[in-house]
């Protein structure tokens, strides 16, 4: 509800899910009433999101990625990004500068002129001793390991692109 209220989305209103995984949040956007178009480079979980949610009218399932998402220019009112461990590590290839830089250049070409963007991305809490034990598993066992989200935080999210954030 505050999505629809905050970013003015109507039925009219198209959305890229970008990194749709499952579909998880696509599932949460199509009560929304809006097109979207849920771009999934990993085949699997896009055969995953299609088991679930194929067959909605208003979805459209696309292998892309998040620097390549395959949609027309200005055919887009909202993105959002899904940044997920998973995904970062998918994308170790180029440096996460190089990433970012990509995808703020597709959001611009993907865009409408109104259009906006919106990351998403897990902060989970490590004051538990199950979540600071998972951390400490990954550290020890998983080269590169940062932090879960990468260690992606609020701050960097308002930075992501010029022009403020909220």
């Amino acid at each position: 509800q505050m999505m629809q209220e905050r970013l003015h989305l109507t039925a009219e209103s198209t959305v890229a899910d970008i990194g749709a995984g499952t579909g998880k949040w696509t599932a949460r956007l199509l009560p929304l009433g809006c097109r979207i178009c849920a771009v999934e480079p990993n085949g699997s979980m896009r055969r995953e999101a299609e088991r679930l949610l194929g067959g909605e009218p208003r979805l459209t399932l696309l292998g892309g990625s998040a620097e390549h998402t395959g949609l027309p220019d200005a055919s887009v009112d909202y993105a959002d990004q899904s940044l997920s461990v998973s995904r970062l590590a998918d994308i170790s290839h180029v440096s996460e500068t190089t990433f970012r830089e990509r995808f703020r250049a597709e959001c611009r070409r993907i865009l409408t002129p109104e259009g906006r963007v919106a990351l998403i991305y897990n902060e989970r809490r490590t004051d538990t001793p199950v979540m600071r034990a998972l951390d400490a598993l990954y550290r020890e066992s998983c080269p590169g390991y940062q932090g879960f989200s990468r260690g992606f935080r609020r701050e960097e999210a308002a930075a992501f692109f010029p022009g403020g954030a909220e």
